[in-house]
């Protein structure tokens, strides 16, 4: 009986558990995505902004307040950002509003006075990323005859924008699923399942049979 209880010992011995590769591996992909990421600037993600002008609709030869609100893509107000308008009018003359107040929560003002009637395009520049600079423009129609609806811009991020840059979605969108599935793929070559007693077993060992 010696084989067969070898071999029935060798069945039941416990395969490596799947928690002791799978938490490993995972935490390996996770400080993968960290070490390729910079630290988090102040445009590292989707910002979205909302310009409205007082008076409105704004008027030729009197000042107009620019008002823009800016948060991300949870809400949340986007803080300390860098900003500049271009406004280019009717007849091509291009103007550049560089004073623009930080009124806090999110909310930066300025004050253009367009000397024309007519449209406007009006473009805010965001260079809080010193490294890249991103822009909207809008139109907005000086002398206009009804009041004015907000204007609603979209952000993208910029290229270096630390943790949530291009370079780092790119490494969470494609990077980590193809380690997950490395992972998985391991696992089913490393983890066997454990055989039954009785298939385990095998042949019975022929010097263990009783004898006549």
């Amino acid at each position: 009986m010696t084989g067969r209880r070898a071999t029935l010992g060798r069945a039941r011995r416990s395969p490596p558990r799947v928690d002791a590769f799978l938490r490993p591996a995972i935490v390996a992909v996770l400080l993968l995505g960290a070490a390729l990421s910079t630290p988090a600037a102040a445009h590292g993600g989707v910002v979205l902004g909302r310009l409205t002008t007082a008076p409105d609709p704004p008027r030729a030869g009197v000042d107009v307040e620019l008002t823009v609100e800016l948060e991300d893509a949870d809400g949340m107000p986007i803080e300390a950002a860098i900003l500049d308008y271009t406004v280019r009018s009717p007849s091509g003359t291009t103007t550049n509003v560089a004073s623009v107040e930080d009124l806090g929560d999110g909310v930066y003002g300025a004050i253009w006075r367009p000397t024309e009637t007519g449209v406007h395009a009006v473009t805010l520049v965001d260079r809080t990323d010193v490294d890249e600079a991103v822009a909207q423009t809008v139109e907005l129609d000086v002398g206009a005859s009804e009041p004015l609806a907000p204007r609603d811009m979209i952000f993208a991020p910029t290229a270096s924008a630390g943790g949530a840059s291009l370079r780092t979605w790119i490494v969470w969108l494609l990077a980590v699923p193809a380690g997950v599935a490395a992972i998985v793929v391991g696992l089913s070559l490393v983890v066997q399942p454990v055989p039954d007693d009785a298939d385990a077993a095998g042949p019975e060992d022929p010097g263990s049979a009783p004898g006549p």
